[in-house]
C-alpha cells in the first residue's frame, strides 16, 4: 500500500494549513474547524508513518501534535477572550484519546484546563461525560472512584438502558475490574473491525481503519490504573504501544 506516498502528500497539505492556526488574519469563527481538520490530518499522518516506516516515534510524535492542534486553538480562544465557541466544548474527546495513546499527559491536562466544563449548546451530553471521565483517569493523581460517579450517573441516564462499550471500558478501569475491561475492550475492537473499508478508499481512510487509537488509549489507561494488558491486540500493534524514545521536535509557527 502506498502509505509513504500518502504521508508525503499529507505533509504538503499540513504545512499549508498549519500556518492558519497561528495566522492572526485567519477568522476566529473558523479556527475551531481548522484545528479539528489539523487534528485529523496529524493523527492520520502518524498512522501512515507507522504503517509505512514501522516508526513508533513518528507515530507518537504525530499523535501528540494532533492533540496539540486542539490545545493551540483553545489557547488562542483564551487569549482572544472568547468563551462561547462551539469547539471549546469538552465533548470533543478524540484529541484526549490521541494524547493519552501517546502518553502526552501534559497536553491532556492543558485540554482539561482550557475546555469548557459546562454543557455547551449543540454538545452531546454523553460526549461531555466521557471527556470528563477521561480527563480524570489521565490525571497525574486520579481522583477516588466516588468522584466519577456524577458523570457515570448522568451518562447512564442519557443512555436510558442502551449498552455503551465506551462507558463499560472506563467503568472497568475506574473499578480496576480486569474481567470487565477485557470483555469491553474485545467488544470495542470487534466493533472497530466491523467498520467497512475497501481498497478503493484513499490510503488515509484505510490507515485510520488499520489502527484503533481509542483502544490504544484505553490500554494506556488500563496499565496506568494497574490492570494487566496482553502484548498484542488486533488493531493495536506492539509498535503503536511503544514508549517514546526521542522528544517531540517543535514545529515552526
Amino acid at each position: 500500500m502506498p502509505w509513504i506516498a500518502a504521508a508525503d502528500n499529507l505533509i504538503t497539505t499540513l504545512s499549508f494549513w498549519y500556518q492558519g492556526l497561528h495566522d492572526t488574519d485567519h477568522p476566529l469563527s473558523l479556527l475551531g474547524d481548522l484545528a479539528d481538520e489539523l487534528f485529523n490530518d496529524f493523527r492520520t499522518l502518524g498512522i501512515l508513518l507507522l504503517l509505512g516506516n514501522n516508526d513508533s516515534d513518528l507515530f507518537l510524535h504525530n499523535l501528540m501534535r494532533s492533540a496539540q492542534m486542539r490545545l493551540s486553538y483553545l489557547e488562542r480562544m483564551q487569549v482572544e477572550g472568547i468563551e462561547d465557541d462551539f469547539y471549546q466544548a469538552s465533548g470533543h474527546y478524540e484529541p484526549i484519546l490521541a494524547a493519552i495513546a501517546a502518553e502526552d499527559y501534559d497536553t491532556v491536562q492543558g485540554l482539561y484546563r482550557l475546555s469548557a466544563k459546562e454543557l455547551r449548546p449543540g454538545e452531546y451530553e454523553d460526549d461531555r461525560c466521557h471527556a470528563q471521565i477521561l480527563f480524570r483517569l489521565a490525571a497525574s493523581c486520579p481522583p477516588p472512584a466516588a468522584d466519577y460517579q456524577p458523570f457515570i450517573d448522568e451518562y447512564l441516564e442519557i443512555l436510558d438502558g442502551e449498552v455503551c462499550i465506551r462507558l463499560a471500558l472506563v467503568r472497568a478501569i475506574i473499578a480496576r475490574d480486569q474481567q470487565a475491561f477485557d470483555v469491553a475492550l474485545a467488544s470495542l475492537l470487534n466493533e472497530f473491525g466491523d467498520n467497512e473499508v475497501s481498497e478503493d478508499d484513499l490510503p488515509g481512510v484505510r490507515a485510520n481503519h488499520a489502527i484503533c487509537i481509542e483502544a490504544l488509549a484505553m490500554l494506556r489507561l488500563a496499565s496506568k490504573h494497574g490492570l494487566t494488558t496482553a502484548a498484542e491486540y488486533p488493531y493495536c500493534p506492539t509498535l503503536a504501544r511503544a514508549t517514546l524514545r526521542n522528544p517531540l521536535p517543535e514545529l515552526p509557527k
